[in-house]
């Protein structure tokens, strides 16, 4: 990752090499629990974002990291409206897989403020979206998600099903 980023800090595109960086790093620091990591990665992609050189379609793709980051320190409001504005990039760029993402990263933070049934239309429109594209792993996730609602638990087997068909190859 280091490497990366001091490589992408020299390229003709730096701010968009290092913000997908940022992004792609920052899920990758949620996943292994290292919070300073991620608090690094997330405090340099927002200073990028302070310096105005922000590009709309590498924010679909930092924006949603960052909203799962605020909602692991419990930052609800900020989780959400970070989410909201990946969704809006996507939306105006008709980037699917962005708009999936960011539709995922609302539900969950909607699903943590206890609006339970705008969390299960945005699971439910992520999961859609990661089904018609294609991506088995993003959709067990969400579905995932889904399953911890009241009355959806039927969709973690679904979920499971798939990760295991990704394990088995």
């Amino acid at each position: 990752m280091e490497r990366g980023l001091e490589a992408a800090a020299q390229a003709a595109v730096r701010d968009h090499c290092l913000m997908r960086l940022y992004a792609a790093g920052l899920w990758n620091r949620l996943e292994a629990r290292d919070r300073p990591r991620a608090e690094r990665l997330a405090r340099a992609g927002l200073d990028l974002e302070a310096q105005g050189t922000l590009c709309p379609v590498c924010s679909v793709q930092f924006y949603p990291a960052l909203a799962a980051f605020r909602l692991e320190q419990g930052e609800l409001e900020d989780a959400l409206a970070y989410a909201r504005k990946a969704q809006k990039f996507a939306e105006s760029f008709q980037n699917q897989p962005g708009r999936a993402q960011a539709r995922w990263v609302e539900g969950r933070a909607l699903a943590a403020q206890g609006q339970i049934e705008e969390a299960q239309a945005a699971f439910t429109e992520a999961a859609s979206l990661f089904r018609d594209l294609g991506h088995a792993y993003d959709l067990a996730l969400v579905l995932s998600n889904l399953a911890q609602l009241p009355g959806q638990q039927a969709h973690a087997a679904e979920a499971q099903h798939l990760l295991a068909a990704l394990r088995s190859g």
